[in-house]
């Protein structure tokens, strides 16, 4: 919840969980992750995909530091 205050934005807590949980189970790449923002966010909110992206490595950069 740190990381996510710090980015400003509350919502982008699941997107931190999941680059965390993608380090240690990388079931998924972060390519099949923003292909998959694209096909499921309305286009209207594909400026978001950035900030997702973001917190995605974030997690994984949690992740790796403990």
């Amino acid at each position: 919840m740190d990381k996510a205050a710090e980015m400003k934005n509350g919502k982008v807590f699941n997107m931190i969980v999941l680059g965390g949980l993608l380090k240690v189970a990388p079931v998924v790449s972060d390519k099949g992750v923003e292909k998959a923002l694209k096909k499921t966010l309305p286009e209207r909110h594909h400026d978001l995909i950035p900030l997702n992206m973001e917190a995605l490595k974030e997690g994984a950069k949690i992740i790796q530091e403990v």
